[in-house]
């Protein structure tokens, strides 16, 4: 079924002033109706283009079986007087048969549970947790050491503007090729050329193992507290709007709740573990 949201739909609600999903306000001009439910009735009237009209039930009762009918917000219901029920239905008993009538949304709200569906971390997803400011400033680092050490690797060993280019190459194959051919008792990079460069290279090398260790433990610390926490949260829909906007949502429900036969008529897969 696809819903013509262009279509005004005009829905009979009932609701009684039952707490705490339906609060009701008294006032000289009519009821207020406040709490979890008329909210949520809000947003999908909203959403559907519904002109909802609410009926309130005299007695603030769900409803009763006496002699062989329904009275309370049940029977208004059975009698078709309205066309849905505002008060969530608690799964008894006596209200097996009446569920057939209702919205499966409202029935136990506190144990409706949904959640969006995780994949497994990848390779690159691991780089993901970090925040842009972290990207930034890591890129900014190594740019600032780049340009700095070739500036002075150039004012060493080149003195020629159009040998530029060339010098960035050479630079990195030396501090490659130093790094690997470096032994304890030799203190300064670039042996052949002693000159002031030797002094702010090992600097650079701490700066660089510095930025590397940062990035490393940053990502795994943001991954390990990200999984941590999806293992620990329950997945909540808080809001009708939470669930509009949601792709791929696996809503669960106990067993008690009976919902099966409603929901046998929709396209919804029903899993029964």
């Amino acid at each position: 079924m696809i819903w013509d949201s262009s279509v005004t739909t005009k829905l009979r609600v009932a609701y009684a002033k039952l707490g705490p999903f339906v609060g009701v306000q008294e006032t000289d001009e009519g009821d207020i109706l406040e709490g979890f439910m008329p909210q949520i009735m809000h947003m999908v009237a909203r959403w559907m283009n519904l002109e909802l009209t609410y009926i309130r039930e005299p007695l603030d009762i769900y409803g009763n079986w006496v002699n062989d009918s329904w009275d309370g917000m049940v029977g208004m219901l059975y009698r078709n007087e309205v066309d849905l029920i505002l008060n969530p239905i608690l799964p008894q008993e006596e209200f097996l048969e009446f569920l057939y009538y209702t919205n499966p949304i409202t029935i136990e709200a506190y144990t409706i549970l949904a959640g969006k569906k995780s994949e497994e971390l990848g390779l690159f997803l691991y780089f993901s947790v970090l925040d842009k400011s972290v990207w930034l400033g890591i890129i900014i680092a190594l740019l600032v050491i780049a340009v700095t050490s070739t500036v002075l690797f150039r004012r060493v060993l080149s003195h020629y503007t159009n040998r530029w280019f060339g010098t960035v190459g050479r630079y990195s194959w030396n501090l490659l090729s130093y790094m690997m051919k470096q032994v304890p008792k030799d203190k300064l990079m670039l042996r052949n050329n002693k000159h002031f460069i030797s002094v702010f290279l090992p600097i650079l090398n701490m700066l660089w193992v510095f930025c590397i260790a940062f990035l490393v433990m940053n990502t795994f610390q943001s991954l390990l507290v990200s999984k941590l926490t999806l293992k620990k949260t329950t997945p909540i829909v808080d809001t009708l709007a939470d669930l509009v906007r949601s792709r791929g949502v696996t809503c669960l429900a106990p067993r008690e709740i009976q919902i099966d036969p409603v929901l046998k008529a929709s396209f919804i897969r029903i899993f029964i573990r």
